[in-house]
């Protein structure tokens, strides 16, 4: 049926005004039935909210919308998923149409929203009683995806009523009742963590996701110029204020044992660490995932420490396969995605902290105190079990290979973090600022601690191992340039910067590099990595002439559909021996360089890349210059 095209006729008006009348228990598959066609209208009143008959339809909704919550309490729990999906529609309709004069859609919105606190404030006063516990998972889950959308909405174009159609939004109530309420604060007595006895995991998930969607929004509203939206963003900082405040608390909820919700606790402990808003928060992140680790360590004599890096093993990516116990006979959930949060949160927490010591003279002294120095002290311990080698570094790429984003974010923090070391140890005047002492340990015990890893871990091993990875074609990196959907741009920008610095280490990696494949050939065997295949929005802070370009404009509406789609090339491993690894990423910068510049003079090209075309010739001539 095409929805787009269709009207609400009078019949479907008077089957729903006798539905939502009709106070008989109706039998699972007639509700079921009815609930499903309800649905389907809806979407085509959205398309169709100027037509009579459509308002006419919303305006019994509205009327009857408690009756609907009613049908959460319904034995069958299709009837409860199905009401769970009409209500997130209802509620998104409200808040997304403008032209619903027939509708109070404030009073509407009032009444839902107070309804569904109600049900939820009912789970906690009754965590026992699990009949309580299906409709707060419902609850939830209208949150989170409400949540979603708000987010979405922070996105788009802003104009003058920018912050009357965000106050109009559903998700702006949920956030101040949240406020009023946080949701992990209910799961605690007397400040200790008692929700891995009380919770069940069914609540416990959907509640670790809406703190992850505060502070997914809280990164985009970050985005916005403050002043037009000010009163939007208190809410909001109130809110990750209490995030941050109980974070000691959250990383507990890593001794769960259930694997979801350890990695919706990782995803939360990312996204503090990348908002960079509180240094005791990164600190604590750090010690949590330490402590996580620590755990995992103990179970090394059942499983060996370089195999949790193996793609090939039975821990498959995403679900905990394996069974494994700490020495407390604890249960440790243990996956590739798992592994892949924690390092990720690792190099993120250094990465901030080395940030701090450079670019923050105000919250440097925040970082002296004994907890940061007892977490820098067990981090440089706990990094004696890992030996660098290139065998884990093999093992930690493959281990991102094949995802863009986590493979994007881990190229990211390695070179950051490079690059950002190397800054901290031009800076010695440090030394004779207040606390002096302190930070200098705090300096020399980060450097002792990552310099051994960046020996093989360079971003230019990174970079080359990348490049392998998609066989050295131009044609994925274009691609990757074009797509808005991983962070690449900052990336390559920022590696071009960086080659362009240090070219004789990039000759010295690609002779490595080179002598490393002539080896594998002469021993007929095949590098485990050459077999692998590799919100958010551009990045641009790195570079201030890509700013000026306006890097991130509109895109071209001619330009071709696979690359609006994001339809990448498969990754292939084609290196041919006889040439050598500069001429490759030589070839490939001059490949890429005259695509886009063909593509910009026929209007094609999705955005101004006339500094980013500077940029890789620059590159070109610096690996011109370049010889064995």
């Amino acid at each position: 049926m095409d929805i787009e095209n269709s009207r609400i006729s009078a019949h479907q008006v008077e089957c729903l005004r006798t539905f939502l009348k009709n106070t008989v228990i109706q039998s699972p598959e007639i509700l079921l039935d009815t609930l499903c066609r309800i649905n389907r209208i809806l979407k085509t009143c959205y398309l169709n909210s100027s037509d009579k008959n459509a308002l006419l339809y919303c305006s019994i909704i509205a009327k009857h919308q408690q009756i609907l919550l009613q049908f959460l309490t319904n034995d069958n729990k299709f009837v409860v998923y199905t009401v769970q999906k009409l209500l997130i529609q209802w509620i998104l309709f409200l808040s997304n149409k403008e032209d619903l004069d027939q509708i109070d859609v404030i009073e509407n919105q009032e009444t839902l929203i107070t309804s569904l606190h109600n049900i939820h404030d009912t789970f906690l006063e009754n965590k026992q009683n699990i009949s309580f516990g299906t409709e707060t998972e419902v609850v939830l889950e209208i949150y989170h995806q409400v949540l979603k959308d708000f987010r979405h909405l922070l996105l788009r174009d802003r104009d003058e009523d920018f912050e009357e159609i965000i106050v109009h939004h559903f998700g702006w109530r949920i956030l101040n009742i949240l406020n009023k309420c946080f949701i992990i604060e209910n799961y605690m007595v007397n400040g200790h963590n008692t929700a891995c006895q009380t919770v069940p995991n069914e609540i416990l998930v959907p509640s670790l996701s809406i703190i992850a969607d505060i502070k997914k929004i809280e990164k985009t509203a970050n985005m916005i110029d403050a002043e037009s939206i000010n009163g939007i963003m208190n809410v909001i900082k109130s809110l990750s204020k209490k995030i941050d405040i109980n974070m000691i608390h959250i990383c507990n909820f890593l001794n769960h044992g259930y694997h979801p919700v350890i990695r919706k606790v990782l995803k939360i402990l990312l996204l503090v660490v990348e908002s960079k808003s509180n240094v005791g928060s990164t600190v604590e992140c750090l010690s949590g995932v330490l402590n996580y680790a620590k755990r995992i360590i103990s179970i090394s004599d059942k499983i060996q420490l370089e195999d949790l890096l193996n793609p090939d093993d039975d821990r498959i990516e995403f679900f905990d396969n394996g069974c494994y116990y700490d020495c407390n006979g604890k249960k440790i959930g243990l996956s590739l995605e798992i592994v892949k949060q924690l390092v990720q949160i690792y190099l993120s927490s250094y990465l901030s902290i080395v940030n701090i010591l450079i670019n923050d003279e105000n919250s440097r002294n925040e970082l002296i105190c004994e907890n940061t120095r007892q977490v820098l002290t067990d981090a440089l311990e706990l990094s004696k079990d890992f030996t660098p080698s290139m065998k884990l570094l093999d093992r930690m790429f493959n281990l991102y290979v094949n995802n863009d984003n986590d493979l994007i974010n881990y190229m990211n923090n390695v070179l950051q973090l490079s690059a950002r070391l190397r800054k901290l140890a031009e800076l010695p005047e440090m030394i004779n600022l207040t606390n002096g002492t302190e930070l200098k340990w705090i300096l020399e015990t980060i450097s002792s601690h990552f310099d051994p890893f960046l020996q093989y871990c360079t971003p230019h091993i990174i970079f080359l191992k990348f490049l392998q990875s998609i066989g050295f074609e131009h044609s994925t990196i274009l691609d990757f340039l074009i797509s808005n959907e991983t962070r690449f741009l900052e990336f390559f920008v920022m590696y071009c910067k960086y080659l362009d610095q240090n070219p004789e280490g990039f000759r010295t990696e690609c002779y490595k590099f080179d002598k490393e494949i002539s080896n594998t050939n002469s021993l007929g065997e095949t590098d485990d990595y050459a077999e692998k295949a590799c919100p958010d929005e551009i990045f641009l802070s790195s570079t201030n002439e890509l700013k000026e370009d306006s890097i991130n404009v509109i895109r071209n509406d001619n330009f071709s559909e696979s690359y609006k789609d994001g339809n990448f090339g498969s990754r292939t491993n084609n290196i041919e021996p006889d040439l050598d690894t500069i001429n490759l990423v030589n070839e490939l910068f001059c490949n890429l360089r005259e695509v886009i510049q063909s593509l910009m003079d026929k209007h094609l090209f999705p955005y101004n890349a006339s500094s980013l075309v500077k940029r890789i010739r620059k590159v070109e001539e610096t690996l011109n210059s370049l010889n064995y």
